[in-house]
């Protein structure tokens, strides 16, 4: 009857974090006009208010960007965030914080199989030894910052 939590037991301990489909896609198709772009702004605000009246249950909901966004889409999502920022029905908060959130009773945990994704999406993906290598250098920069007397040059 409502929009469950963005965090889902999936087995044998993990949890996986679902995005939001309705204020996801809502930055979708040609943003570069303004009336476009305020126009998915609204709407995405309008969207986001309307689930925060569907209960009184506070839970947590993930909006994601597109795989591959333009520009335009990038603004206007950056803009509408800015804005729900601002508003005193929502909170922002660390994506592992959401992970961190009690599911939802009930909720899809319905995992596609590993076929359904696309096969060109795959090859676009970053390897693991990219994601090991991002992880050891902020480790290193973690550790030069110590020394430095402004860390935001860094």
């Amino acid at each position: 009857t409502y929009t469950p939590s963005a965090a889902r037991p999936i087995g044998g301990g993990t949890t996986a974090v679902v995005a939001d489909a309705r204020l996801s896609t809502e930055f979708q198709g040609d943003l570069t006009s303004a009336s476009a772009s305020t126009l998915a702004v609204q709407e995405f605000l309008a969207q986001s208010l309307s689930l925060n009246g569907q209960t009184d249950t506070a839970r947590s909901v993930v909006v994601a960007p597109q795989r591959m966004p333009t520009a335009s889409q990038a603004q206007a999502m950056a803009q509408a965030l800015t804005a729900l920022q601002s508003g005193n029905w929502s909170t922002s908060q660390e994506l592992t914080a959401a992970a961190k959130a009690k599911p939802t009773p009930g909720a899809t945990t319905r995992i596609p199989s590993a076929s359904a994704y696309p096969a060109a999406l795959r090859k676009q993906q970053l390897p693991r030894s990219a994601f090991q290598q991002i992880t050891a250098t902020e480790a290193k920069l973690d550790s030069f910052q110590v020394i430095l007397s402004d860390r935001s040059r860094v």
